[in-house]
């Protein structure tokens, strides 16, 4: 696939045939099948978010189950991430050469496979092959967001946008509000046995919704064809057979799969690499452990810089099927809000992941609370998230995306620093939710909407597959690093005749300092794409 500009003009080109402002100030009407699409989608991120919002309240229970480590439990979360995240570019290029309905029903069907699997699993591997379905699953985000693109008027995607994106608030709403007394009274494979008759009714309104245009194809298809000969009909049989051999030879050669597997062992050795670093307080073997896994330490960490190296050499090599496709990310309008996707993504999940284990640790350090009693602790961010989320959209049309974008920010930072100084407290803590998801809010929406503005249709599929990849990244990155603080920094408490390690008051420190380090990160990203619009409009007025 060649680019229609060279890589000197990249950035003039490239933005000129996707300016956000348009001479017609006509609002264009929404259509009643565009309405159904986003319901469809709609429904599907509020499960894909019910069923992660479930299962970090559940990590606890799961841990204390299954006798894990921080750092094993850790994989729960970044073993469905890393899949996620491999899987997107592949399902957001597929969806472009292919038809984005029809690959949102394979996707979603392995995501049906992957709820049911997990609710019988009986061990932490069976778990995480589950996990590993669901992953391929959540690849449907860029797949979604190139669908609303399609069908939506320009001038209207903005609403379109805010209302699919707020659905991954009610998601974790009802996740929340369910999550923890099915967990506390059922336990947490309930958490999947609830999923499934819903998964499967979605899967049955997702390939009805792939076969409308078709049927409406195959209609008028089999009126030309009644007057057909026998050999006329030969000849159309064969000429279907060899159409559907080449769409075959088509796909295996539009996948990049050198690029998929350099990432993939990126990917696994990047996440093992930071969860291996464990509490050598807790071994007897001395020095001979310490030097084994330092040695093991060193290997992960060389193949996952070397794996990356030649994944960005070989994308930029590859000309003609591309993973990702990097010269995207070479024009800051897209690189930062794809940078501050990623951000989001381990605010998100860093919080999901240390949250529920600060609030179920007994004390001193910990609440002691019940599954029930953490999610009223998590209720106010999600209740805020739900609210602000579809305001969000519409402050973004009345004040561009890049404003909003850095007042989210530095809420963020405010809200993060009342984290790193407060955790201690309960209320405290729903104070500083509350405040962080105003923050997420404003720059979740924004990011996506700016990506959106300045990315040609032509390659919303690739452009919408890399803000995912990197959203899901920095999810995964978020419970990784969580699980390094509390499982190097914890002090042991008698219980039950046995001594327990449990996370110190310093593993969350250190955690929420993190989070108010990257926020700071997060602000002068922001002020840098607002400066770079900014001389944009100026510059093409």
């Amino acid at each position: 696939m060649k680019f229609p500009f060279n890589r000197r003009s990249f950035s003039f080109s490239f933005l000129n045939k996707s300016q956000p402002l348009s001479q017609n100030n006509k609002i264009e009407k929404i259509s009643p099948f565009a309405w159904k699409v986003l319901f469809v989608l709609s429904v599907i991120a509020i499960v894909a978010l019910y069923t992660e919002t479930m299962i970090t309240i559940a990590i606890p229970d799961i841990i204390k189950e299954f006798d894990l480590s921080y750092n094993t439990s850790s994989w729960i979360l970044t073993i469905y991430l890393i899949v996620g995240g491999i899987m997107t570019p592949i399902s957001g290029k597929l969806s472009d050469l292919y038809g984005r309905k029809k690959i949102l029903t394979m996707i979603f069907a392995s995501y049906t496979f992957g709820v049911v699997i997990a609710g019988f699993s009986t061990d932490i591997y069976l778990l995480l092959v589950a996990r590993i379905f669901q992953g391929i699953g959540i690849s449907f985000f860029p797949v979604a967001y190139s669908i609303i693109k399609d069908i939506f008027p320009k001038k209207r995607m903005s609403i379109a946008q805010s209302i699919f994106t707020s659905m991954f608030a009610f998601g974790s709403v009802l996740g929340i509000l369910l999550g923890g007394s099915i967990i506390q009274y059922y336990g947490w494979s309930m958490t999947f046995y609830s999923l499934i008759p819903v998964t499967i009714t979605i899967l049955i309104l997702v390939g009805r919704l792939s076969n409308k245009i078709e049927r409406d194809y195959q209609d008028s298809s089999e009126e030309k064809q009644k007057t057909v000969t026998i050999k006329q009909s030969i000849d159309i049989v064969q000429h279907k057979n060899r159409i559907q051999i080449d769409r075959i030879k088509r796909i295996v050669n539009s996948i990049d799969i050198k690029g998929a597997l350099l990432l993939a062992v990126f990917l696994t050795s990047f996440f093992l690499f930071l969860t291996s670093f464990e509490n050598s307080s807790n071994n007897t073997n001395g020095n001979e452990y310490s030097d084994l896994f330092t040695l093991k330490r060193i290997i992960l960490l060389a193949v996952a810089l070397v794996t990356i190296l030649l994944f960005i050499y070989v994308e930029l090599k590859n000309n003609d099927s591309k993973l990702i496709d990097l010269r995207l990310l070479t024009n800051k309008l897209i690189l930062i809000p794809n940078l501050l996707s990623l951000i989001v993504g381990f605010w998100i999940f860093i919080l999901f992941y240390t949250i529920p284990i600060l609030a179920k640790n007994p004390l001193p350090v910990g609440f002691g609370m019940t599954s029930v009693d953490t999610s009223f602790l998590l209720l106010p961010y999600g209740i805020v998230v739900l609210i602000f989320g579809p305001s969000s959209g519409y402050i973004i049309s009345r004040l561009g995306s890049t404003k909003p974008i850095l007042v989210g920010t530095i809420i963020s930072l405010i809200g993060f620093t009342m984290f790193l100084f407060f955790h201690s407290m309960e209320l405290s803590l729903g104070i500083s939710l509350s405040i962080v998801a105003i923050g997420i809010s404003l720059t979740t929406i924004g990011s996506i909407n700016v990506v959106i503005l300045y990315t040609p249709k032509q390659y919303s599929g690739m452009s919408f597959a890399i803000t995912t990849l990197l959203k899901l990244l920095g999810s995964a990155i978020g419970p990784a690093l969580a699980a390094v603080f509390l499982e190097n920094f914890q002090y042991s408490l008698p219980m039950d005749n046995i001594i327990k390690y449990l996370p110190s008051s310093e593993s969350y420190n250190l955690i929420f300092l993190t989070c108010v380090i990257v926020s700071i990160i997060a602000m002068a990203l922001a002020i840098i794409l607002r400066h770079s619009t900014k001389q944009q409009v100026v510059r093409n007025p």
